[in-house]
């Protein structure tokens, strides 16, 4: 089961041989019904059924695998569980429990974690509307190990706008650059570019 699951983890990377989801799917699958409690096994079919990577998205399917793993597997994990509270999957819905654990993720260095807190201050989901406390959130998630390339983007918005921070076109545009030339979301990338023609009238070469 062993080898299934790094061969499986093979296939989603495409690190020494072509990306392949759907035997990445096949293999976790395998190896998680041999043995249900192979953790690792379990955490690549939570992914694949939440994102859709070589089987249809089904999303109590992966929360429940979500669930099994527990807030202790990984931060990552905790704030799967904590969207899954705002969104009642699985569970009853329940926004201050699901912020709670979106924080407890967000401490133990999860960037994503700290992008959505970001974004509910921000916005007022679930918590009191505070841009300074979103602007915050959005410079811990691009300082992170593995930064939220979204934050670049937030980032530059906030100083765009002078949204929880002085209004600075030179460090919007440090932050939409920043985004933009990224080679790892193409996405991204684009709406970067957006950013960067459409708002600071800069011309890309």
């Amino acid at each position: 089961t062993q080898a299934m699951v790094e061969l499986s983890e093979m296939y989603l990377s495409g690190v020494l041989i072509e990306e392949d989801l759907r035997q990445a799917f096949l293999l976790a699958n395998k190896a998680y019904k041999q043995d249900p409690n192979k953790l690792h096994a379990v955490a690549i079919l939570a992914d694949c059924y939440y994102f859709g990577w070589g089987t249809r998205v089904n999303e109590p399917k992966a929360f429940k695998f979500y669930f099994d793993l527990g807030l202790d597997y990984s931060p990552s994990n905790t704030a799967r569980i904590a969207e899954a509270y705002f969104n009642g999957v699985g569970v009853d819905k329940d926004i201050s429990k699901g912020i709670k654990l979106l924080k407890k993720a967000q401490k133990e260095g999860d960037s994503g974690a700290a992008l959505s807190l970001g974004e509910r201050y921000s916005l007022g989901w679930g918590v009191r509307k505070n841009y300074k406390k979103a602007f915050e959130y959005f410079n811990i998630a691009s300082k992170a190990e593995r930064p939220s390339l979204r934050s670049y983007l937030k980032l530059g918005m906030c100083y765009l706008y002078g949204e929880g921070i002085s209004k600075d076109l030179k460090k919007s545009e440090y932050w939409f650059k920043k985004a933009y030339n990224q080679d790892q979301n193409d996405f991204v990338r684009d709406e970067a570019q957006v950013w960067l023609e459409d708002y600071l009238a800069l011309e890309l070469k």
